[in-house]
């Protein structure tokens, strides 16, 4: 009879272990969709001058599910690829998330000379 009881404690704990690691592994997704695109809400920063850091700022953008839902994150350093603060011109950047990009252009510059 012991033995049966203390079967049943710890099935409830392990039920209760996987139920909590169920939530966290769904924390912060909200459809199990594909997703079909993205769009940029918030942009970086788009002017940059030679030897300038880039800066994400609080960009952010919406991830658009194929059955419709849709989820606005904060655009993250590591999504973003292209930039090359050492050559002047307009470059185009690529976002990434998951399966899905979208671009977008920043212009480097040199910087203004001011004279005395």
């Amino acid at each position: 009879m012991k033995l049966k009881k203390g079967f049943s404690v710890i099935f409830l704990i392990l039920l209760l272990c996987f139920t909590f690691c169920a939530f966290i592994a769904c924390e912060g997704k909200t459809s199990d969709s594909p997703i079909t695109d993205i769009i940029i809400n918030t942009f970086p920063k788009t002017n940059y001058y030679l030897g300038d850091l880039f800066d994400i700022g609080d960009a952010k953008i919406t991830v658009i599910h194929e059955n419709g839902d849709t989820e606005s994150i904060p655009m993250d350093i590591n999504m973003v690829s292209g930039f090359n603060s050492n050559v002047v011109g307009d470059q185009q950047l690529s976002v990434r998330y998951e399966t899905a990009s979208v671009f977008f252009t920043v212009k480097v510059s040199y910087p203004p000379v001011y004279s005395l």
